[in-house]
């Protein structure tokens, strides 16, 4: 494999977007509202607004608007921002796998390859950088203008690291994403918290 493609959800990191739809509320009118903070949750996450903030068709101060509006939140942009973002834990495994292979000599191209928005990748930067280091690109949805799983988002990548796609590898937490690379040509990992992911690399030729 010359170039090792790792999601950043429930991967390179944790998170939890309960807390983030948590957080929202306390700057409402009803702060502990179960029914509030679903509402937030669907709202902000999985929806066509958050698919659309992550495909780069909206920017931040409209989204920002679309959820304070209707929840009749009161907060600042940096408020908003920490209170949307601050929702990630690193996992240590994957950090410990991505140290060892960064230091390989003739190691292969280590990419991040994210549905995700400015707001989150803002935070990462700022608050945890540490884990972004051993990525030699940072391919983001909201850049490229495409989520995984677009068919074209694969092919572009692939195109980016020489046209192969026998040597690319996803490492993603959702089958449909893996699948989406398989069928593109990718190799894929389907990770999930009892994955030996040292193992499937090695079983895939790395």
């Amino acid at each position: 494999m010359k170039t090792l493609v790792f999601d950043l959800g429930n991967v390179v990191a944790w998170f939890s977007h309960e807390k983030a739809a948590r957080q929202l509320a306390r700057f409402g009118p009803k702060p502990d509202c179960e029914t509030t903070i679903k509402a937030l949750l669907s709202h902000c996450f999985g929806s066509p607004l958050d698919h659309a903030f992550e495909r780069g068709q909206l920017s931040q101060e409209p989204f920002r608007e679309k959820v304070k509006t209707p929840f009749e939140l009161t907060l600042t942009e940096a408020e908003f921002d920490h209170a949307f973002s601050d929702i990630f834990s690193p996992n240590l495994m994957i950090h410990t796998i991505l140290e060892q292979i960064h230091k390989t000599e003739n190691r292969p191209r280590l990419w991040l390859l994210s549905n995700t928005t400015p707001l989150h990748i803002e935070h990462l930067k700022k608050q945890h950088p540490a884990w972004l280091r051993w990525f030699d690109r940072l391919a983001l949805s909201y850049e490229l203008g495409r989520r995984k799983p677009d068919p074209s988002l694969y092919d572009q990548l692939c195109k980016d690291a020489g046209g192969n796609p026998a040597q690319m590898l996803l490492v993603d937490d959702l089958l449909a994403n893996c699948e989406g690379a398989r069928s593109q040509g990718w190799n894929a990992v389907c990770y999930q918290p009892h994955t030996d992911l040292l193992a499937e690399l090695e079983a895939l030729g790395w």
